[in-house]
């Protein structure tokens, strides 16, 4: 009877433990859960108000920069929330004009427009904490700066930017996509590939004296089973005349992504053009 007796005892405690421990658990999980942010609006007015703008103008509706003494109007426009291991994150791109004496955007071709990448973690509905940025970086004609979309580079749930941008000059157009992602708290650029050029707008009536191009690049993701960043299945075609005389440019190849370097090798590419 006793013996039963304790055999019960020890059969009760042993459940209140298991259950104590359940609940714990489970409060443990709940509090690793992702925070839901309400829509995309919600999540770039959270940006806006961690970045903690000085400025704004009113008549060019937009924040104001100011680096090195130069005057940027600038938007939050793509803002981006990711899950990665249980916690969520925003990935914002900050695109931006540069402004003149007279508060006016600078539209020249000589101007370039500004574009800024930040990647922050989602603390609680009212706080974000800045994990990583880029440098101010020039890009674009004419003052207006590049498109860049977020990107999902590799084996990770971690995100990163493709950004493409071109520029025709006398005749001469040509294309490139580039490529960045947070590397500890610094944002930095990884790939940056010509992706098309042809010169026969430039090349005159005397055609037989120019070498002409009409090259592009296809650029396709390959899942790499080694390594956190994709391969690149690179093909390349086109034509390359000479004295008239026109030859095929085809090429495929594979780049895999440096780890020593942080980088994508493109000399393979960079030949053809």
């Amino acid at each position: 009877m006793n013996f039963l007796r304790l055999k019960l005892i020890f059969f009760i405690s042993l459940t209140l433990i298991i259950g104590a421990c359940t609940k714990v658990q489970e409060v443990e999980n709940n509090s690793l859960k992702p925070i839901v942010l309400n829509n995309l609006a919600d999540s770039r007015d959270k940006v806006l108000k961690s970045l903690k703008y000085k400025e704004y103008d009113y008549k060019n509706e937009c924040e104001i920069r100011t680096e090195e003494k130069t005057r940027y109007c600038v938007n939050i426009d793509n803002v981006t929330v990711s899950l990665e291991n249980g916690l969520n994150y925003i990935y914002a791109v900050e695109t931006g004009s540069e402004l003149n004496e007279s508060n006016e955007k600078m539209t020249s071709h000589v101007n370039l427009g500004s574009l800024k990448f930040f990647k922050f973690e989602v603390l609680s509905e009212d706080e974000l904490k800045l994990v990583s940025e880029s440098d101010l970086l020039s890009c674009g004609p004419f003052g207006s700066t590049c498109s860049a979309v977020t990107y999902k580079y590799g084996n990770g749930p971690e995100l990163g930017w493709l950004v493409t941008t071109g520029d025709m000059h006398q005749g001469n157009a040509g294309s490139f996509l580039m490529a960045f992602t947070a590397f500890d708290k610094k944002i930095s650029q990884y790939l940056n590939i010509q992706t098309s050029f042809s010169n026969e707008g430039a090349a005159g009536d005397d055609e037989s004296e120019v070498t002409i191009k009409d090259i592009s690049t296809k650029i396709t993701t390959v899942p790499s089973t080694s390594a956190k960043y994709f391969d690149l299945k690179i093909n390349i075609s086109g034509k390359e005349i000479k004295k008239k005389k026109s030859t095929p440019v085809e090429f495929s190849t594979v780049i895999k992504f440096d780890s020593k370097t942080n980088s994508y090798p493109t000399d393979a590419v960079d030949k053809f053009y």
